[in-house]
C-alpha cells in the first residue's frame, strides 16, 4: 500500500521520488493522518 501511495505522491508533484513518496506515505499512515484524511472525504 505505501509503495502505490507513494507512487501517486510523486506523480501529484508532493514527493521527488519514489524513495521519499514511500517514506511520506509511511508516516502518514504512522501518525494517523492518512486516516484523517479519509475521514474527512468520507463523510
Amino acid at each position: 500500500m505505501a509503495l502505490n501511495a507513494g507512487a501517486g505522491l510523486v506523480v501529484a508533484g508532493v514527493a521527488d521520488g519514489i524513495a521519499d513518496g514511500v517514506e511520506r506515505a509511511i508516516a502518514a499512515l504512522e501518525d494517523g493522518s492518512a486516516a484523517a484524511v479519509l475521514e474527512s472525504i468520507s463523510t
